[in-house]
């Protein structure tokens, strides 16, 4: 059971439009950090990495 190669390079393009970073939100910053690495982060807000 073959798959045809075009098949293949058509859901890898449209996969490719779809992640489109022009949909993306520009205008927030998303930060991930750990919630319960004090003194660096915390839930809470309260770390020297929530401040800066």
């Amino acid at each position: 059971m073959l798959i045809d190669f075009r098949q293949v390079c058509g859901a890898g393009a449209a996969a490719l439009a779809l992640a489109s970073p022009a949909l993306a939100d520009t205008t927030n910053l998303r930060v991930c950090a750990s919630t319960k690495d004090a003194p660096f982060s915390d839930a809470q807000g309260a770390g020297f990495e929530n401040k800066i």
